[in-house]
């Protein structure tokens, strides 16, 4: 009688079919299935992929065609790992994880979830998949950053410095999303577009050129970083102004200059005052990215 994945206890659910290759300086094994793995479609007996020790691959985990896991890396769980794919340096591939294609998961980066990797897309240096977030094509998420929720990075998009990409948005086209950015909600991100600086993007924003966003860093008093993107909307809603835990329009920022809030307790009458200057000294260049876009809309 076969066994199933429930009848081994100890032993892994492969063994080695006596083929070797040195890959990147590693010793690699090919597998075969000793049990059936339904949820792969895997039949006890099928040849997969290449591992450096049975610690590669643990649970019902399992790899296809000429993937590798070596350098101390694992995939775990359910995963499935196939195509050209390389898993190493730490990285942990988990959970009901999907990663095919040609790409890289290393350097303590981590998919796990109901996430996917597809084409050419890499996940490295410390960052995290999860979730049913998808990264495809030729995009690269690294440094750090997370992608999760339902978000999508595809195209050539390269996400990095901790950014975050969340939601259900969706990043493509050759756009960069760094140094603590937050993409969110279901923000549309394609073009050539250069997103850092602790930026702040969400709800429908729509940003396809450089000029769709316009990105104020700390200045005197305002510490937060002012991010003013387009959305889908019209009329007066086609934009958002982020700043800090605050989101609004621009009628809804004038609204609060001309309302000071004294006596918070959180800065002096007098500071509160110059923040509220300063504040209202850059209301005339939010003005003019907003009416441009509001133009292209009545054109």
């Amino acid at each position: 009688m076969i066994a199933s994945s429930t009848d081994s206890k100890t032993e892994p659910h492969f063994t080695f079919t006596g083929a070797t290759q040195v890959f990147a300086g590693h010793t690699v094994h090919q597998i075969k299935a000793r049990i059936n793995l339904p949820h792969a479609g895997v039949v006890a007996g099928d040849i997969g992929g290449w591992v450096e020790t049975t610690d590669s691959l643990r649970d019902n985990a399992w790899i296809f065609d000429d993937a590798c896991v070596y350098q101390g890396a694992q995939v775990t769980g359910d995963a499935i790992v196939r195509g050209n794919v390389a898993v190493f340096g730490h990285a942990h591939i988990g959970e009901s994880a999907v990663v095919e294609g040609s790409g890289e998961i290393r350097d303590y980066a981590r998919v796990y979830g109901c996430a996917q990797v597809q084409g050419r897309g890499s996940v490295v240096d410390h960052s995290h998949v999860y979730g049913w977030a998808t990264v495809s094509e030729n995009a690269t998420v690294s440094e750090g950053a997370q992608i999760y929720g339902h978000a999508h990075v595809a195209g050539n998009a390269a996400i990095s410095g901790g950014a975050h990409v969340c939601g259900q948005s969706h990043i493509a086209g050759s756009a960069t999303l760094s140094n603590g950015s937050v993409v969110c909600g279901h923000a549309v991100i394609t073009g050539e577009v250069a997103i850092s600086g602790g930026a702040q993007v969400s709800a429908t924003a729509r940003i396809e050129h450089y000029d769709d966003i316009l990105i104020i860093n700390r200045t005197g008093l305002v510490e937060d970083t002012i991010t003013v993107f387009r959305t889908d909307d019209q009329g007066s809603s086609n934009h958002v102004i982020a700043m800090g835990k605050w989101r609004g329009t621009i009628e809804s920022l004038q609204f609060e200059i001309s309302h000071p809030r004294h006596g918070s307790g959180e800065r002096s009458d007098f500071e509160q005052d110059r923040l509220q200057a300063e504040v209202h000294a850059l209301i005339p260049l939010l003005n003019t990215r907003i009416e441009q876009w509001r133009s292209r809309v009545l054109a």
